[in-house]
This record gives structure tokens, sequence and C-alpha cells, in this order.
């Protein structure tokens, strides 16, 4: 069972990714592209047309932003919806009016500078759950639209508005957001079964942002399943170069490991990752999982516990 990473979900609605599936009735988008790679942050002109004429220049960049959510997502307006099934770029979420949290933001982004609201994008730390599909974990997460006002942080998404009191916003460059959309669509080619399809999406995600961990633990996936152990073992160190703590690189490395042979270094990997745990009782469920795979009876008894534990502490 291997771990793979998505940035898919709303605030208010945690939700499992199914494979991309064409939308009936809706024609193909005119998607921004350029070298052969989908622009993701980029309006066409129908987009900038509508946005202009839709925000007036007068209030503050807080109240502007809410304008534009509303007129997004009011059935007076675009009436957008959310859809887990596939990640948008800014002009395709606009021409189908429909996104994941990734499509969204970079939506409310790139209209939000095109009547000069200077948002940015967050990504919500805490906000994730890890969800079966087939053979694989999907660890969801979420990113969001933030502008601030002296200070003060206000944050956007299809949930509405909202401050971070009960949660961390962390400020990511555009780099990372459009690196994270091509690691989304990675994920998504890969539980297609298009395996060579996920490796370029992947390595497009890696190469725009080397230090985008999740991306390279996606990477070092779809490499395994292509046949590329080599090169899956040397993206999960990366990973792990990047976030000592990435639980899941080491999970997807133990993993490795023992389906060559080496049952000793899975331990040792198993070990470290167990000490990388951040009270996820779910992360230890697939401790114990893998323990019990190889035969570590013992193991899997301790992370079972320490799983049942975390979840009555909930």
């Amino acid at each position: 069972m291997e771990t793979l990473h998505k940035i898919v979900a709303a605030l208010l609605a945690l939700a499992l990714i199914a494979g991309s599936r064409p939308l009936l009735g809706i024609p193909a988008p005119e998607s921004v592209t350029r070298d052969g790679w989908p622009q993701p942050l980029e309006l066409d002109a129908e987009a900038r047309d509508w946005i202009r004429r839709a925000i007036p220049a007068g209030p503050s960049p807080q109240r502007r932003l809410r304008m534009i959510w509303r007129s997004l997502t009011g059935s007076d307006g675009l009436g957008m919806r959310e859809d887990m099934d596939r990640t948008r770029t800014a002009t395709e979420a606009f021409q189908q009016r429909r996104a994941n949290c990734v499509g969204f933001a970079l939506l409310m982004v790139a209209l939000s500078r095109e009547v000069g609201v200077p948002a940015f994008f967050v990504v919500i730390e805490d906000s994730g759950v890890a969800r079966r599909r087939d053979t694989f974990t999907v660890a969801e997460n979420h990113l969001a639209t933030a502008v601030d006002e002296g200070g003060r942080l206000r944050i956007f998404d299809f949930g509405g508005e909202s401050a971070p009191d009960e949660y961390r916003a962390i400020p990511v460059t555009d780099l990372a957001a459009i690196a994270l959309y091509h690691s989304n669509r990675g994920v998504e080619t890969l539980l297609d079964g298009d395996l060579g399809g996920a490796v370029r999406w992947l390595r497009r995600a890696v190469d725009l942002d080397p230090g985008l961990a999740p991306a390279w633990v996606n990477l070092g996936v779809a490499l395994r399943r292509s046949g590329d152990d080599q090169g899956a073992r040397e993206a999960y160190e990366e990973a792990l170069r990047i976030d000592p703590a990435a639980a899941s690189a080491y999970d997807n490395l133990a993993a490795l490991l023992r389906s060559r042979g080496r049952s000793q270094e899975a331990a040792e990997v198993l070990e470290m990752a167990d000490r990388a745990r951040s009270g996820d009782a779910f992360s230890y469920l697939r401790l114990a999982r893998q323990s019990l795979e190889s035969g570590d009876l013992a193991g899997a008894r301790s992370f079972y516990r320490k799983a049942l534990e975390l979840s009555r502490q909930r």
C-alpha cells in the first residue's frame, strides 16, 4: 500500500478523488498552454473581460476578493461547483464552472490580480486526511487564496471566508502552487493507470519546484509502479532530504525495501517513520499493516496500539 499526496479538499468538505472522467455535455476547454504544458495561472480573454466588468476598482482588497468569491460561487454569478474529479487550470475552471480547491485557488488568485488585488496562495496545515483508493493511500491537503490587509490575513476557498485562528496557513509562491497543480495531475493520471503520463507530470512538478517533498514522494510511487525501483528510492530519499519528517516517504521507502528482500533495512526505516509521526493514527495503521506483511507481529501490535490510543484522543 503506497501513499500519494493530493491537494484537493475544501476546508468544509474533504473528499476522495476519483479518477479523471469526461464531463458529459461540456465542451473541451481551451487551455492556455506553452511549450506543450498547461499554464495553470493564466486566464483567457473571456475570463479577463468578465472580471473587469464584474468588479469595481474602488473597494478595499478584502472587499474586492469577497466580491470575486461571490461572483464565482453565487447563483447570480458563475455558480461554480466543487468537483473533485480533476485538477483544472484557472482557465479550465472558469470555462467549466467547476474545480477542486487547487483549480479554485488558481482561478481566484488569477482573477484577483487582474483587478489589482494582491492575492496569494496558502497551504492549510493539518487539514489533510488519508483515504484508500484501490491499492493506494491518498493523503489529501488543502490550497486556498489569501489577502493581507495590514497584517490581518483573510482566507477564501469554496467554503467562504475565514481567518487562520484554528489552523495554520502557510503562504507559498506561485511556482509552488503551479508545481502542486502538476503533482495533482500526476496523481490523477497514475490513478487512471497511465504510468508513463504520471511520471511525466510528476517530473514536471519537481522540475518546477525541486523543494516540494510531496511531489518527490508521488514521483517515487509512479516510478516504482513503472518498474524503476532505483529511481523510486532516489525520489523517496530526496523527499526525506527536503523534509526529514515526511512520514509517507519513510512508509513508501520501507515498502520498497521489503519488496526487494531487505527486511532489516525496511525495519530501520519504519523505526525512523515512527519517530517522524505527529499524532497521525492513520499513519500508524499503515505502519502496522507493513509490519504484518513483513512478519513482524510484535511491531504490528505496537503500531496498532498507538493508532488506537490516538483515535481515542480525538
